[in-house]
């Protein structure tokens, strides 16, 4: 079976893929055999699929999925959900004690050389957390935040699975409901027509003034304009955005120079991360040999629910 990789994948890697009896490796675009490929790995286009009449699997290296209409939908899409669960829980967590110590607002004045020592400081035993997202890395970030005594709520499609360490599960339809409660409000939806604009002007005004925002799934669930507008009325102690509606960010947005905002560039889910890449390729790696033997498959994507 011939496997397209269509990544820059560790030497490593590669060499183990290779070693999986029935695979044969491609990576070079222009090799003749690419025409033979059965499984693409990686990024795809209409012209490389086009390319490829006998494929059978395109296993993506994201926990989404994206765009998939160069696919067609006989071909299964898999993706790598529930390897980027650890390390983005990890950040999220990182941030959560950043602004409950206002490590940025300390960072901002060390910049300026202001030494001012009336800044707050809050603990996080008994804060109330709402994940938006309830998936691998909703779920494990609040569990993180349940062994440090924090007050975990998540919200979810559909109400199943309630974790023990979650005091009660809401839907997008109810979440309003705890949106007044919550210090932070972490995102990690993926982007459907339901999370798309999920957070404007008049959600957020349903929020604690001095709540935090998260968001690290898709940057189409907070409308930054809203976000702005309440931001300039003296909502949210701070807004932390890995991912944005327009990426990379244009040089005149107004959020690189927003107060109480922190940036990162879209990567707590990058997978060449150290953070990331090994969960990442033991998923293609089980995938494959799923494949191989006929079994079935680990995260294929519903590409009515778009995820």
């Amino acid at each position: 079976m011939i496997v397209f990789i269509n990544e820059a994948l560790k030497e490593h890697t590669l060499q183990e893929l290779d070693r999986i009896p029935g695979l044969e490796i491609i990576t070079d675009p222009e090799d003749p055999r690419t025409v033979g490929t059965e499984v693409l790995v990686g990024a795809h286009n209409k012209q490389l699929v086009e390319r490829m009449p006998q494929l059978k699997l395109v296993q993506l290296l994201s926990a989404g999925s994206g765009d998939l209409s160069d696919i067609p939908d006989e071909i299964p899409v898999a993706n790598a959900y529930g390897a980027y669960g650890k390390g983005i829980a990890e950040y999220l967590l990182t941030a959560t004690l950043m602004f409950q110590k206002n490590f940025p607002m300390f960072m901002e004045r060390q910049r300026e050389r202001i030494w001012n020592r009336d800044t707050p400081l809050y603990r996080v035993t008994g804060t109330k957390v709402l994940s938006v997202g309830m998936g691998a890395i909703g779920t494990e970030y609040l569990r993180l935040c349940s062994m440090l005594g924090m007050e975990c709520y998540g919200v979810r499609r559909t109400l199943h699975d309630q974790p023990a360490f979650v005091k009660k599960l809401y839907t997008m339809d109810t979440m309003d409901e705890i949106l007044p409660e919550a210090d932070f409000v972490v995102l990690s939806m993926p982007h459907t027509p339901e999370t798309a604009g999920a957070f404007h002007e008049a959600r957020f005004r349903k929020m604690k003034k001095d709540a935090v925002l998260i968001n690290v799934g898709r940057g189409t669930a907070v409308v930054t304009d809203d976000l702005l507008t309440v931001m300039k009325d003296g909502w949210f102690r701070g807004v932390l955005l890995d991912v944005m509606e327009q990426e990379p960010l244009p040089l005149n947005s107004p959020l690189w120079t927003a107060e109480r905002v922190v940036l990162t560039p879209h990567i707590a889910g990058r997978w060449t991360s150290p953070a990331n890449y090994e969960a990442v390729m033991s998923v293609v790696k089980e995938n494959l040999q799923r494949f191989l033997d006929g079994k079935p498959l680990l995260h294929t994507i519903d590409r009515k629910l778009a995820y």
